[in-house]
């Protein structure tokens, strides 16, 4: 009978087999204790980018200031721009030195300077071919010229972060890697960068076609026409956006129509405001001028193909803009719509050597090449011999971007030839 007695927990409870024990509960991790890090972290990361930001562009301003250069061409001067006496002014990049100019006739920057900086500011005009009165102008010269190098990077950043998914340290390092190559970009001929306000309006132009903000976008385009008349390059750009997001002929054209009516009225209104003050130069000269011929010539000579450093460093560079294109965002994509007019431009008006050709298309090529560089040294792939951690590729970055500081600023320095 004892044995037919059912065991007390098995009466209790009914079970035919005993309850395994409960699991142990991980404990729990106290997200109080990171707060104050990732506080910290954050602060840390807008202070690396306010610094690297302003450092890049005091680099580029000095290297683009202290060139021997700068200001010495007789008919581009920027004295001479305002007084309407330059040979092609409407190509001379008006807006900064006339901006300047005004700004000057309000405040005179260089008050506020010691007396040691003001001398030392005012040898540093002489060298440059600047005197009395233009002297307060090339300070708002210089500080605009900052600013808008600044203000650029700060788009750029933005338009990168958007379009290329990135860390904001990796935004930080490839924005100030794709400004600090400015020098080098521009330096091809025997010219160099001297222009930060149209790398200013093609940065926010297309940062506009991105957010899809059209009255933003129409009011900087006038401002970019009034500067320089290549800014018309992006009307085709914009008129590629519209077609792919739209998809109707009707908006495309009305959209084309549109802009193409502003560039006409802004760019129209400086050959008008440039015959009031004309002084045997006529404002037509550079739309005549073709240079087709001496250009192919350039191109197809043995000293050119036998350059090979220059062909390695292009297909390198042409390998990182291309690379899986159609996948890139569709406003990067439409960038390069302006790089072919403008290199059709090229081929034909300008001289062998001029890249200020490119300078509105400087943001979406360095962009598509920054998109890939990042995807490249994130690769999943067992065997890329580019495969980098992150932080490895932000040390390589930046000491490739010592190394590129050295050489804009010993480039810079270097007597005229």
């Amino acid at each position: 009978m004892a044995d037919d007695d059912p065991s007390p927990s098995m009466a209790v409870t009914g079970a035919t087999t005993p309850s395994a024990p409960p699991a142990p509960v991980a404990p729990r991790l106290r997200v109080s204790q990171y707060r104050t890090w990732r506080r910290l972290w954050g602060w840390g990361v807008t202070l690396l980018r306010e610094i690297a930001f302003a450092g890049a562009a005091g680099l580029v301003a000095v290297a683009f200031y202290t060139s021997p250069r700068f200001n010495a061409l007789e008919g581009a001067r920027f004295s001479r721009v305002l007084a309407h006496l330059s040979n092609r002014p409407y190509v001379a990049r008006i807006l900064l030195p006339f901006v300047s100019f005004h700004a000057s006739r309000l405040f005179d920057p260089t008050v506020l300077l010691g007396a040691r900086l003001r001398h030392a500011f005012a040898v540093f005009a002489g060298v440059h071919n600047v005197t009395e009165p233009d002297i307060p102008t090339l300070g708002f010269i210089i500080l605009f010229g900052v600013l808008a190098l600044r203000a650029a990077m700060t788009l750029y950043a933005r338009l990168l972060r958007r379009l290329g998914g990135l860390s904001e340290e990796a935004v930080i390092l490839l924005t100030v890697l794709s400004f600090i190559s400015l020098r080098m970009v521009f330096e091809f001929g025997d010219h160099f960068f001297y222009d930060p306000m149209t790398i200013l309006l093609g940065t926010s132009l297309l940062y506009w076609l991105e957010l899809d903000m059209t009255l933003a976008f129409a009011v900087t385009f006038v401002v970019a026409m009034l500067n320089k008349e290549t800014a018309f390059i992006f009307i085709p750009v914009g008129a590629f956006v519209v077609a792919a997001r739209r998809k109707s002929l009707a908006i495309v054209a009305r959209w084309t129509v549109v802009h193409a009516l502003l560039a006409g009225l802004a760019f129209g209104s400086i050959l008008w405001v440039r015959g009031l003050a004309m002084s045997g130069n006529a404002p037509w000269d550079n739309f005549l001028r073709d240079n087709t011929a001496a250009n192919l010539a350039h191109f197809v000579t043995a000293e050119t193909w036998m350059d090979f450093r220059n062909w390695l460093a292009l297909l390198f560079a042409g390998w990182l803009v291309f690379r899986r294109f159609g996948e890139r965002p569709l406003v990067l994509r439409a960038g390069m719509v302006g790089a072919v007019v403008l290199l059709s431009g090229y081929v034909r008006g300008s001289l062998y050597g001029e890249g200020r050709v490119f300078y509105e298309v400087f943001c979406p090529i360095s962009m598509l090449a920054a998109v890939n560089l990042a995807e490249l040294t994130r690769s999943a792939a067992k065997a890329s011999w580019v495969q980098l951690r992150e932080r490895v590729a932000i040390v390589v970055g930046v000491a490739a971007l010592s190394a590129i500081n050295w050489a804009a600023v010993v480039s810079a320095l270097k007597p005229a030839p």
